[in-house]
């Protein structure tokens, strides 16, 4: 099964001992930084990380890398990105990692967090739970997931 990441072109140059990719994070072009716009998303980062840590089994060990089931989410920001720096990784993901190495959620859902539009709200926990609850069929475009495990031996071509 396809998985599907942008990440900066030199991406597979940092892996661990058994060739999982250590991801950096691109602090230039990342919305998770220390100044006042990103602080809030920093908290969204957060909140992931510990929905990462209580839904999977593999460790929160290195920071989370984004993926995508389609293309949808790279056709819609390509215009946004610089080539020179960036690129379009594809990864092949053994079945057995597809449901059990990658967090999935709704992609739009997320930016409920992201913009904490449901915080302090008396149901807020259930409202964020919605998140998970991902469709059998869902449209393309729809779902992102989030992992820690990504192997240099799955990568199927850059583009």
């Amino acid at each position: 099964m396809k998985v599907y990441t942008v990440q900066q072109r030199d991406f597979l140059s940092y892996s661990d001992s058994q060739g999982f990719i250590l991801p950096q994070r691109d602090p230039e072009n990342s919305i998770f930084t220390d100044d006042e716009e990103g602080a809030n998303c920093l908290w969204a980062l957060e909140w992931m990380k510990g929905q990462f840590e209580k839904r999977m089994i593999i460790p929160l060990d290195r920071d989370l890398i984004w993926v995508w089931p389609d293309i949808q989410a790279y056709l819609y920001d390509r215009n946004n990105l610089d080539f020179s720096r960036h690129a379009l990784f594809t990864f092949e993901i053994p079945a057995s990692s597809y449901k059990k190495d990658i967090l999935w959620s709704d992609f739009f859902r997320w930016h409920e967090v992201l913009n904490r539009l449901w915080e302090g709200k008396k149901d807020e926990s259930e409202r964020y739970e919605e998140i998970f609850q991902l469709k059998k069929h869902e449209q393309a475009g729809r779902v992102q997931g989030t992992t820690t495990r990504l192997h240099k031996d799955w990568i199927k071509r850059i583009t």
